[in-house]
């Protein structure tokens, strides 16, 4: 993230943190998030982030599953699904739920694609 080297440059100007929020359009709070951070301790965080398991990844096949078989289906009904029969196992959040079934369907689009370039006769 760029905005983390002209955070650092702005502070050094003597800017306050709502002063670097204005100067890079976001918000003076994610301005305090990285004021005192390293670039090594962005680049840690960062990798971290990377490599973190998903909370949803073992749910992956049952809800591709659920997004072929039904194509309108929404993302409250896949965090309903998710809570009915996972129970007390299951603790996504239905906004988390929402984002994974985006990547999901761009997933799906994808592997079609590539499915579709395939098909030589």
């Amino acid at each position: 993230m760029a905005n983390v080297s002209k955070n650092q440059q702005l502070k050094e100007l003597g800017l306050n943190k709502s002063q670097v929020g204005r100067q890079l359009a976001i918000n003076w709070k994610t301005v305090d998030f990285y004021w005192d951070m390293t670039p090594e301790e962005f680049a840690e965080r960062q990798s971290k982030a990377k490599n973190r398991r998903k909370i949803l990844e073992p749910y992956t096949d049952q809800i591709l599953q659920w997004i072929m078989k039904f194509p309108d289906i929404s993302s409250a009904q896949i965090h309903d699904w998710l809570k009915e029969y996972h129970g007390d196992n299951y603790y996504g959040k239905e906004r988390t739920v929402r984002r994974y079934v985006v990547i999901c369907a761009e997933h799906l689009i994808f592997q079609s694609r590539i499915n579709i370039g395939n098909t030589r006769p």
